[in-house]
């Protein structure tokens, strides 16, 4: 039976001047983006809920110094299933956190962290999931005939498989952010580090069909933020710039009625198809690492392993081994034992 944590108690074991002095300096300092300030908080916020609903007198200082709650606290999601991916997410957000107390002068009583001996979860390398191109063909041709709003989701959806963007980075984008001439568009990713991408020739001219064609104009009118026709550029039903849940129901929901099935399927798999279509067609990964703007190659190589039926063809047509016969010998002991094989059988 599951058994969900109560609510965390600020007022119990004055977690929360830790949790604010830490939220401070991550966003002042590491310039992370309020949603993944946001995400260090809530999972924070849960770390919290475990230590006062099983260690309820506990303080920093005691969980600092004894890396066997922490254990107890990774034992408890893997029980629950969490992902490994997930669990190393939570496990690294302590580590920050202990390491941010250990060096705050403002906290001089917290000399260790816990993290110190804990290991991160061993991640199942999965391929990760992504539409072909013929999928990305049928999905875009089929905003026209299932989008209420189709010129705006038809621009919407052909900037993310023509630049490989994140999610909050659509949500985010700025009008100024555009040049239209060129098609160049600046990106601000995590860290608020800036990256250039180009749209592709048919990308560009649905972003200029729904910018002339005045639906952002109208969407902003039921807004309740003045600028918004001005700067942000996608906009949902309420004239309200676009959250990522938002971006994550209307493509679910499009994909469902255009017929596109897939497990996982979800807008951050666009940028895995970006990544893969350029990939198969011949993109070296640095380049393909700079578009996406990971911080590390390694995030970058799983696409290394993505080969569609074009690509295996030619390693068919031009493996040195394909064009040799097999001994006709060889074939013949084949079908002897197969005759012998079905005579047993009988």
């Amino acid at each position: 039976m599951k058994r969900n944590l109560k609510p965390w108690d600020e007022s119990k074991n004055n977690f929360k001047k830790y949790l604010e002095s830490y939220m401070y300096h991550i966003s002042l300092e590491k310039k992370l983006t309020n949603g993944t300030i946001d995400i260090y908080k809530k999972e924070l916020e849960r770390f919290f809920q475990f230590i006062e609903q099983k260690y309820k007198n506990k303080n920093i200082k005691e969980i600092s110094e004894d890396e066997s709650i922490v254990k107890d606290y990774i034992y408890t999601l893997v029980k629950k299933g969490n992902a490994e991916k997930t669990i190393n997410r939570k496990i690294s957000t302590l580590r920050m956190f202990f390491s941010y107390l250990m060096v705050s002068k403002e906290f001089s009583d917290i000399k260790t962290s816990p993290m110190i001996n804990i290991k991160n979860q061993k991640e199942e390398q999965k391929l990760p999931v992504y539409l072909t191109l013929q999928e990305c063909e049928k999905f875009l041709y089929g905003i026209k005939f299932f989008s209420t709003y189709a010129t705006r989701d038809y621009a919407l959806f052909q900037v993310f498989l023509s630049t490989g963007a994140r999610i909050s980075e659509i949500c985010n984008l700025e009008l100024n952010q555009i040049n239209i001439k060129n098609g160049i568009v600046k990106l601000y990713g995590k860290g608020r580090k800036e990256r250039q991408v180009i749209l592709t020739d048919s990308s560009m001219e649905a972003l200029k069909a729904y910018l002339y064609s005045g639906d952002n104009k109208d969407l902003s009118k039921k807004g309740r933020v003045p600028k918004i026709d001005t700067e942000v550029v996608f906009l949902n039903k309420y004239g309200m710039p676009f959250t990522t849940k938002g971006i994550y129901m209307l493509f679910k929901s499009l994909a469902k009625r255009i017929g596109i099935y897939k497990t996982g399927l979800s807008p951050h798999k666009l940028r895995h198809s970006f990544a893969t279509l350029l990939k198969s067609s011949g993109a070296d990964i640095l380049e393909i690492k700079k578009l996406l703007g990971h911080s590390s190659l390694s995030s970058t190589q799983i696409y290394m392993h993505i080969m569609d039926d074009d690509v295996l063809s030619k390693v068919k047509s031009i493996h040195p081994l394909n064009k040799k016969g097999i001994d006709d010998d060889l074939i013949n002991r084949i079908n002897r034992r197969k005759r012998g094989y079905f005579y047993e059988a009988r």
